[in-house]
């Protein structure tokens, strides 16, 4: 199937082709557009981020216990970053909208963009040999400048307990965690 000029375009920012152009149709499909749409997709990609995200976090930043690992996690995978990342790969003019989701705005909001973005990386997941990898690769470069760690981005909870509780990360300011060249190993 040889995809219209957006599609290869966007295949070109994300830096990888997919050997089955449906999956990236549909993986751009909002359920008020067809039956054959992207949730089942954004649940994978939903996992595929976690894990990618916790794997480069575990190597990058091995001074910081479990429970600070996670919240960085947590402020890294957020839907506004996801929507930052999906309006910087061009995501709302390549959406596939039902008529009323288009009259609403839908291709602007930030969950249906943030919602694509983990869909296309279930798709590049599903058909790419070593899909984890696969999926760190797109995430490198889509990620230029928004995979930041900064001081908010591990601050601890409102709870006394970890309030009181001595932060390791209180050190990093604004560590560049990743960057395209070092994202993969």
């Amino acid at each position: 199937m040889s995809l219209p000029a957006p599609l290869s375009a966007l295949q070109d920012r994300l830096q990888h082709r997919f050997a089955d152009p449906l999956l990236l149709v549909q993986a751009l499909t909002h359920r008020s557009f067809s039956t054959d749409h992207n949730e089942r997709l954004e649940f994978l990609g939903d996992s595929v981020l976690n894990l990618a995200v916790a794997h480069l976090l575990f190597e990058r930043l091995n001074g910081l216990p479990e429970g600070d690992l996670s919240r960085v996690r947590a402020n890294l995978v957020k839907q506004d970053t996801l929507h930052g990342l999906a309006l910087g790969l061009d995501l709302a003019g390549l959406l596939r909208l039902g008529e009323g989701e288009m009259r609403s705005g839908g291709q602007r909001r930030p969950s249906i963009l943030a919602d694509a973005l983990e869909a296309v990386l279930g798709a590049v997941y599903l058909g790419a040999l070593g899909g984890t990898i696969a999926a760190l690769r797109v995430l490198a470069p889509a990620g230029q400048g928004a995979w930041r760690i900064t001081r908010s981005a591990v601050e601890p909870t409102k709870n006394r307990a970890t309030r009181e509780r001595p932060l390791a990360a209180r050190t990093i300011r604004s560590m560049r965690c990743f960057s395209a060249s070092s994202m993969i190993a």
